[in-house]
């Protein structure tokens, strides 16, 4: 199967228009002077940087033998036969035998979404409208298993690519294997530069 990438369209949106009012922003400033330009400058590099870094990049990748979360400053991979349990009570929750890994870019529905949710998410789900683990033990599904909320979309992709795995025996004789997780030094290195070019605006002007 192909890898599946799940990212959050609102939150890309909100991206894309927080990049265009800050070029706007930045464009403005240096018509009215190179001094309110620089001053201008800083501020909308940090404001780009944010919304790259909390919005645009988090997201889920699943394939046939791992998914992998990335969050705003660190990554995480787990392979499916270290996958012990899929929970979406506030974010897409993969649990290993030892560790927990919550996808900051799959949150499950909140406030008035949640409410309604909940009420939904009493009725049967219609037949293959979810994945067969996120059927509860009197038919319904959760909430945060909804299909339309982040955190249900990125459950169904790898609840069905680890049902599917496990049903097929692939993953009987694999190791159990530990979360491997890194920094995300390419954005921490954009945040420390949006800070850097903040600072030195204020101080030019």
């Amino acid at each position: 199967m192909d890898t599946v990438t799940i990212r959050p369209r609102g939150a890309l949106v909100t991206a894309c228009v927080l990049w265009v009012i800050a070029a706007a922003s930045t464009v403005y400033g240096f018509t009215l002077g190179v001094l309110p330009g620089l001053s201008v400058a800083g501020p909308m590099v940090l404001v780009a940087t944010a919304a790259w870094l909390l919005l645009a990049n988090p997201h889920v990748r699943v394939d046939d033998s791992a998914i992998t979360v990335v969050n705003p400053l660190r990554t995480f991979v787990v392979d499916l036969q270290s996958i012990v349990d899929v929970a979406t009570k506030f974010a897409l929750t993969v649990q290993t035998a030892n560790e927990t890994v919550v996808a900051w870019s799959a949150p499950a529905p909140g406030g008035r979404d949640h409410v309604l949710g909940a009420r939904e998410g009493r009725r049967r789900p219609e037949a293959g409208a979810v994945p067969r683990s996120a059927i509860r033990a009197d038919g319904t599904v959760s909430p945060g298993d909804l299909p339309g909320s982040g955190s249900g979309d990125a459950a169904a992709v790898l609840r069905r690519r680890w049902e599917s795995a496990r049903a097929a025996g692939v993953l009987d004789d694999l190791p159990i294997t530990g979360v491997r997780a890194h920094w995300n030094a390419a954005s921490i290195l954009l945040v420390v530069a949006g800070i850097v070019t903040t600072v030195g605006s204020v101080l030019l002007t």
